[in-house]
C-alpha cells in the first residue's frame, strides 16, 4: 500500500502478529490474577507481651480493648481505672495507610487520657528508602519526636531547619530530607490513628476543634470612635461598688492599694476595651500612621488589644512604669490562662467620644498563647482588699467581663487539606514543572515532520529537554520511575489492594499516566528515550566521551542480541522474588542504579555509588550500555510495548535493501540489517525520522533528486506489501 497517506509500510521483524498478542494478552491476565488472589497482610503484629517490651514499668499493659484493637495502659501492678496512663496501639490496625513499597508501615502509638503522645516507636516497614539509603537511624530519631506533642495540635513535616518553626496551633518536626513521601506516610497513619482514639476514648476533637476564624482582607475602611462605640466594637463596661462589696462582704471593708484610693467616692468604675487587629477599628482609634507602626512591631499571628479603665480601681497599681503588663488586668480563654507578653503605651486619635485624663495601654498577645478574639474571651480587674489595720489578711477577686471580636470583620478558613491533597498543594510547582514538560514532548512526538526539520534546532530541543528531565524532573521534583514502582503495586496487592500510596508521590504517578498512555501507542521509547533522568545523564557521559575522543565500541551483532535478552532474566529474577520473598526481590532491585544516582543523589554507601559511576562510565564506551543490557524497568516497557497501538516510524521499501543509513546511525541499534524497526528496542530518538523527511540525507531521496533509483529487490517489496498497516497519517505524526 503506497502513496501520500502512507510513503510505505512499516516492516518489523520482531513485532508481536496476532499470536504473539494473544500470548502477551494471557500473560497479563494470569498476572492479573495472581496479584488479585496473593495472600492479604495480616493486622496487628504484636500481642500483650510484646507491647509490655515498650512500656516496661510503671506501666503495665491491660487486656486488649473489645471495641478498638487498643490496649490500655495502668500504673505498674495498679490496674484501675482512676490509674489509667494511657492507650497503646498499632497504627496497622486503624489506619493502614500504604507506604512507598506499596505495603503499610506499622508504628506503636502511646497517648495519654489528655491526648499527649507518650511515645511513638517504629514496628516494621518495607520502604526501600530507609532499607539501602538513609539510615535507620533517622528514623528511629523521627519517630522520638512525637513524645510530648498532643493530638490537639497540628503536626506537620518540615526541613531540619524549619523544625519547631510553625504557625500558632502548629508544630513542625523533621521530615526526613530524601524520604519525604515515606514519614509523610507514617506521619498520617500516626495522626490518623490517634484521633480515632481520642474521638473513641478520650472525647477530644481533632486538632483542638474547629479551626479559628481569620480576618477579612482590609477593605481600608477607617470607623472614627463616636462610631466605634455606637457599633459596640470600642467595647464597654463598668463595675459598680455595690456588687464589689457584695462579693467581698464586711470581712474585706478596706481597699489595698494605693491607686483604689484615689477616687474613694467612686461609685463604677468604667472599662474600655477593641481588639485593634481590625484595621478599621485600629486606624480610627490611635490613627493611620500609629496603627501602621504598633502593628510593624507584631510579630506573625500576635494579637493587640487596647485597654484603659476610668474610676476607683484601675489595671495598674501606683508604682508601675507606664510600659509594663498591668498587674490587675487578666485575660482567660476557656478557663485557660492567656498570657500578655508586653503593653505600649500609646494616645488615641483625639475625639469627643472618648474620655479624657486616662492612659490607655495596648496588650500585646504572642501568637503561641492561642489566643482566638473572634470567640469569646474574658477580661478580668483584679482587685484586692484587706481585712484591718491590726490583723491584716487580703483576698483578692477578679470581676470579669465577657468580649468577642465583632464577626463581620472574619470569615471561616480555608480547609487545610490533609494526606495527598495537602502533598499534591506542596508540590504544585513541581508537578507543573512536569507537566509542562510532558505538554511540550506530546506537541513535539505528534509532529515530528516539523520538530525534526532542522537538525541543529532539534538537537538543541532534545539536549535542552534531557537536561529538563535530568535535572528537573529527576533530581529535583524526584520524578524517576523504577522497578521499585513496579514492586510497590504487586505488595500493595499482595498485602492489602490499597494502591492510595501512589497519591503521595504525584510527580512520579503523573509520569506513569503519561509513560502508560505512550506506551500503548509508540512501545518504550517515550520513557526510555525521554523522561527517563538515568537515562538522560547516561546520554550526557557519551556526548562528553564523544567530545573528547573517546571511541565508542560497537558490540558484534551476534552479541550484542543475546546481551539485550539479559534485561528480561533481570526483570524476570525480580518479579518471582516479588512473590516469594520481597526483601529479596528489593535486593534484586538494586540492579538499577537510579536511587543512587537521582533518588539521593550519590549520597549513599559507597559500593553503590561505585556501581552506578560504572554504568555510567560504560556508557562512555558502549552508548546507554545499561539500558540496552541491564534495565529491568525498561525490559518491562519492552515487553508491554509490544501491544502497542502504532507502527508510527515510516520505512521505504529501499529501507534496509539496500540503504543502511538509518540502521548505521542509530546508536540504539533498533534498526536490523533488513530494514525492520524493533520497536521494543526503539528510544524514540527520531534520528531516523529526521533523515526519512530530509531529502538533503535520505539516500532513497538524494537519488531520486538526480533521477537515480536504488536497486530494491522483489522480495522486499512483496514483504513490504503483505505487513498490516498500523499508522496513523504521516502528515500528523512523521
Amino acid at each position: 500500500m503506497r502513496g501520500r497517506q502512507y510513503d510505505a509500510v512499516s516492516t518489523d521483524g520482531v513485532e508481536c502478529g496476532s499470536g504473539a498478542r494473544h500470548a502477551c494478552a494471557i500473560a497479563l491476565l494470569i498476572l492479573s490474577i495472581l496479584l488479585a488472589n496473593a495472600c492479604r497482610a495480616s493486622a496487628g503484629e504484636l500481642d500483650r507481651t510484646s507491647i509490655a517490651k515498650y512500656y516496661p514499668e510503671p506501666y503495665l499493659v491491660g487486656e486488649r480493648n473489645a471495641d478498638l484493637p487498643i490496649w490500655p495502659l495502668f500504673r505498674h501492678a495498679i490496674p484501675a481505672s482512676d490509674e489509667l496512663l494511657g492507650y497503646v496501639f498499632e497504627t496497622i490496625d486503624l489506619a493502614p495507610i500504604a507506604g512507598y513499597a506499596g505495603t503499610p508501615p506499622n508504628l506503636l502509638v502511646a497517648i495519654s487520657p489528655d491526648g499527649t503522645f507518650l511515645g511513638v516507636n517504629v514496628i516494621s516497614h518495607k520502604e526501600p528508602i530507609f532499607q539501602h539509603g538513609v539510615s535507620e537511624d533517622s528514623l528511629v530519631d523521627f519517630a522520638k519526636q512525637y513524645h510530648g506533642l498532643s493530638v490537639k495540635q497540628s503536626i506537620k513535616l518540615a526541613p531540619a531547619h524549619m523544625a519547631g518553626q510553625a504557625a500558632p496551633g502548629t508544630v513542625n518536626i523533621d521530615g526526613i530530607s530524601r524520604a519525604t513521601v515515606s514519614v509523610r506516610i507514617m506521619n498520617e497513619s500516626v495522626l490518623s490513628a490517634a484521633l480515632k482514639v481520642a474521638r473513641a476514648k478520650l472525647g477530644l476533637s481533632p486538632a483542638g476543634g474547629t479551626a479559628p476564624l481569620v480576618l477579612k482582607p482590609d477593605t481600608g475602611e477607617t470607623l472614627d470612635p463616636a462610631a466605634l462605640l455606637a457599633k459596640s466594637y470600642l467595647f464597654t463596661t463598668q463595675i459598680r461598688q455595690d456588687d464589689i462589696e457584695k462579693a467581698f462582704g464586711p470581712a474585706f471593708p478596706k481597699d489595698a492599694d494605693e491607686i483604689a484610693g484615689a477616687d474613694p467616692n467612686a461609685a463604677t468604675t468604667d472599662i474600655w476595651a477593641a481588639y485593634l487587629n481590625i484595621p478599621a477599628i485600629g486606624r480610627g482609634l490611635l490613627g493611620k500612621a500609629s496603627y501602621e507602626h504598633l502593628m510593624s512591631t507584631l510579630n506573625r499571628g500576635d494579637h493587640a488589644i487596647l485597654v484603659a479603665s476610668r474610676g476607683r480601681y484601675g489595671f495598674r497599681s501606683a508604682e508601675q512604669r507606664a510600659g509594663a503588663v498591668p498587674q490587675f488586668l487578666s485575660i482567660t480563654q476557656d478557663s485557660l490562662p492567656i498570657n500578655i507578653s508586653d503593653a505600649i503605651a500609646v494616645e488615641p486619635a483625639a475625639s469627643d467620644a472618648l474620655p479624657h485624663g486616662l492612659t490607655w495601654t495596648v496588650l500585646k498577645v504572642i501568637a503561641e498563647a492561642g489566643f482566638d478574639p473572634a470567640r469569646p474571651w474574658q477580661m478580668a480587674m483584679r482587685i484586692t482588699r484587706r481585712n484591718s489595720e491590726i490583723y491584716p489578711r487580703r483576698e483578692t477577686k477578679d470581676f470579669p467581663a465577657t468580649l468577642k471580636a465583632p464577626e463581620e470583620f472574619f470569615s471561616a478558613p480555608e480547609m487545610e487539606l490533609e494526606g495527598w491533597r495537602a502533598v499534591w498543594k506542596e508540590q504544585r510547582f513541581r508537578i507543573a514543572l512536569a507537566a509542562g514538560a510532558l505538554l511540550i514532548l506530546s506537541l513535539g512526538l505528534f509532529n515530528t515532520r516539523r520538530l525534526t526539520a532542522n537538525t541543529r534546532t532539534y538537537s538543541l530541543f532534545r539536549l535542552g529537554f534531557l537536561a529538563v528531565t535530568l535535572a528537573g524532573i529527576g533530581w529535583w521534583a524526584q520524578g524517576q520511575l523504577s522497578i521499585h514502582n513496579l514492586l510497590a503495586v504487586i505488595n500493595a496487592t499482595k498485602e492489602k489492594g490499597d494502591f492510595g500510596f501512589l497519591l503521595f508521590d504525584p510527580v512520579s504517578l503523573l509520569l506513569w499516566i503519561f509513560v502508560l498512555a505512550t506506551l500503548a501507542l509508540f512501545g518504550r521509547g517515550t520513557f526510555c528515550g525521554w523522561l527517563c533522568p538515568f537515562g538522560a545523564l547516561q546520554e550526557f557521559v557519551a556526548n562528553a566521551a564523544r567530545a573528547l575522543g573517546i571511541r565508542q565500541i560497537t558490540v558484534p551483532y551476534a552479541i550484542d542480541r543475546k546481551l539485550r535478552l539479559v534485561k528480561y532474566v533481570v526483570l524476570a529474577s525480580i518479579l518471582v522474588a516479588a512473590f516469594v520473598s520481597t526483601p529479596v526481590a528489593e535486593k534484586l532491585a538494586e540492579a538499577e542504579p537510579f536511587k543512587t544516582a537521582i533518588t539521593l543523589g550519590f549520597d549513599r554507601a559507597w559500593p553503590y555509588v561505585i556501581y552506578a559511576l560504572a554504568l555510567l562510565g560504560l556508557s562512555a564506551f558502549v552508548f546507554k550500555g545499561y539500558c540496552l543490557y541491564i534495565c529491568p524497568l525498561g525490559a518491562a516497557l519492552a515487553l508491554v510495548g509490544r501491544v502497542r497501538a502504532l507502527d508510527w516510524i515510516a520505512r521505504r521499501a529501499e529501507c534496509g535493501t539496500p540503504c543502511q543509513l538509518c540502521a548505521v546511525r542509530c546508536r540504539y541499534g533498533s534498526i536490523e540489517p533488513a530494514g525492520q524497526v524493533r520497536y521494543d528496542e526503539c528510544f524514540q530518538c527520531l534520528d531516523c525520522v529526521a533523515i526519512y523527511n530530509d531529502a538533503k540525507t535520505c539516500v532513497p531521496q538524494v537519488l531520486a533528486r538526480k533521477g537515480r533509483t536504488m536497486n530494491v529487490p522483489a522480495a522486499a517489496t512483496a514483504q513490504a506489501a503483505r505487513v498490516p498497516v498500523r499508522h496513523i497519517r504521516k502528515e500528523s505524526v512523521v
